[in-house]
């Protein structure tokens, strides 16, 4: 926003600010207004409709100080009030004391300073009371104090009525460096009772969380511990954050850092940053600094996260090869013969999974299969042997979100029968490997050595071997797609969000902002693939058009497109 007057003819793009150039508010006369300060300031949005931010103040009689703001308006000329308002009142001390205004109730919210005897001036708020009138309390919020030091020991949220009731109450421990050690939560809002208890290394960094029942928080009464309820945190030399776990491992996740302290990757499978060959979240910067694109994270859609290609050896049963989905690590190779007849695919969620869905570079597909717990296994027959098989996923999307597939959506296998060791190439190595696993038991060591895969290692798997002796192949496994990128302007601001790859569904926040760096402007596009002959664009006009007017730093307006007020 700028202002509609033109202090030393100043020339922004948002019009003239009403700040000197040291950021000053101007002198400004106004009827019954005290020079050194503003009594009213024009704010013009971009279609030329004006919004008169009024400053009241206190005329110094009865208990009110001469210039003392008194709250401020937002209107027009003709009802400087049309839009906003808020009045502050202040106590003896010349602490404020009530504020009215909107989202309030009738007669605002009056604040209660704590009474001590050795500092009875105190600013420190004990109460809010929320009130329709001078002696009627709609609802309060009271917070208490340790005895010793000015560090919050509670805060406790009631609606009044019969009966009377507590919201919700947090009871804060803290240790002799002023760290909270505990939260004891009760109230309607929760579930159930509980309490949280924090633990810290001796450079204050949080190294344990951990959540139980009830409100006891020693032995022998504290109550069981939640799920998730144990997490633990670990941390580098200069403070970077190397892993977290959630209840012993149930959930771990570990942080990548580089040599400036950005993090590059997050990786959920195992503590070489990143593992070689995961679907782990990969992270890019710009030469300042600033984050330009990300790759997919939970609650984008539904992700692939593993894969293996699964065969049964006779009576035996069935043995996998895994098959790693992204770039660092080497494709995994199908060295039974016949290739690959079942793929499993591990999705962090249920999705909507058919033959449809799968193209094959080669081969058929002959069905698909769920087995639970968010796996799925593609059923196929006749791939090309001394191949790399591309198996990707098309138009899959979460079953109960509907959300569409992010992230790695193929499987790359090597098929080169008789290579056990997969090294890409059928060698001496790999026929001797199989004579000296003659006539042993098909186990999961050497169930790659049983290539008919009819749970014997016999002369025959030896013969089917040397019969590709010679034979190679390879597959290149893809980078981790990304999946958000960031746009920022020449001073490092944010201006824009949006999915690399557009699809269906998918929005583009874009942001503006004024002089000040304050953020004016926000729209949201939607992306429509029937533009631009079917390739795609976003849509020239915003779905949702927000503008912030605000007062000073302060945003009080929130504007839509037609300048409607928000909020």
């Amino acid at each position: 926003m700028g202002s509609s007057s033109s202090h030393h003819g100043c020339s922004f793009p948002f019009g003239c600010p009403p700040y000197w150039r040291l950021l000053r508010l101007p002198v400004s006369p106004s009827s019954g207004a005290v020079r050194d300060r503003v009594a009213a300031q024009s704010w013009e949005l971009r279609d030329s409709q004006l919004f008169l931010v009024t400053r009241n103040y206190e005329d110094g009689t009865g208990e009110t100080l001469a210039g003392r703001v008194s709250g401020f308006e937002i209107g027009t000329a003709e009802d400087t009030d049309e839009d906003y308002a808020t009045g502050y009142h202040y106590d003896s001390l010349g602490r404020l004391e009530r504020v009215t205004g909107p989202g309030l109730p009738a007669y605002g919210v009056q604040y209660t300073r704590l009474m001590e005897s050795s500092n009875p001036t105190s600013d420190m708020v004990e109460s809010l009371e929320y009130k329709s009138d001078v002696g009627t309390v709609l609802a309060s919020t009271t917070r208490g104090y340790q005895e010793d030091r000015d560090l919050l020991a509670s805060v406790q949220n009631v609606v009044q009525g019969t009966p009377e009731v507590t919201v919700s109450k947090y009871e804060y421990q803290l240790d002799p460096l002023g760290r909270r050690t505990s939260v004891v939560q009760t109230g309607s809002a929760f579930v159930q009772d509980h309490l949280w208890k924090w633990s810290y290394n001796d450079r204050s960094e949080l190294t344990g969380a951990n959540r139980h029942e009830g409100t006891q928080l020693e032995e022998p009464l504290l109550g069981d511990q939640m799920t998730p309820g144990e997490y633990t945190y670990n941390y580098d030399p200069i403070g970077n954050r190397l892993m977290h776990r959630v209840d012993n491992d149930a959930s771990r996740r570990w942080y990548c850092a580089n040599s400036v302290n950005q993090y590059t990757a997050i990786d959920d499978e195992a503590s070489t940053c990143p593992t070689p060959g995961t679907p782990t979240q990969r992270l890019e910067y710009d030469a300042d600094g600033n984050l330009t694109a990300i790759s997919a994270a939970a609650g984008d859609g539904p992700m692939l996260v593993s894969a293996a290609s699964v065969r049964t050896h006779g009576a035996v049963g069935d043995f996998a090869i895994p098959l790693p989905l992204a770039a660092g690590a080497d494709a995994g190779v199908e060295c039974r013969a016949g290739g690959p007849t079942r793929i499993v695919l591990q999705f962090t969620e249920a999705v909507t999974l058919s033959g449809s869905n799968v193209d094959l570079s080669s081969g058929t597909c002959v069905g698909v299969a769920p087995l639970g717990n968010h796996a799925y296994e593609v059923q196929l027959s006749g791939a090309d042997e001394n191949a790399c098989l591309t198996l990707t996923l098309v138009n899959v999307a979460g079953a109960s979100s509907s959300q569409r597939l992010v992230g790695i959506n193929q499987v790359r296998v090597v098929v080169l029968k008789g290579d056990v060791d997969a090294s890409g190439l059928v060698e001496t190595a790999d026929l001797t490997a199989i004579q000296g696993q003659n006539q042993q038991p098909v186990t999961a060591g050497n169930f790659r050595c049983d290539v008919n895969a009819n749970g014997e290692i016999n002369i025959l798997d030896l013969v089917a071997a040397n019969d590709n002796r010679s034979a190679s192949a390879s597959c290149t496994l893809p980078e981790v797609p990304l999946h958000w990128q960031l746009s920022w302007d020449a001073e490092n601001r944010l201006v824009a969000v949006a999915p690399a790859v557009p699809a269906a569904g998918d929005k583009k926040v874009v942001f503006t902002y004024d002089y000040m760096n304050r953020r004016v402007q926000k729209r949201v596009f939607a992306w429509n693939a029937t533009l631009n002959g079917g390739t795609g664009d976003w849509e020239a006009n915003p779905e949702v058009y927000q503008r912030f007017v605000y007062d000073q730093w302060n945003v009080v307006l929130v504007l839509d497109g037609p300048n409607r007020t928000i909020t």
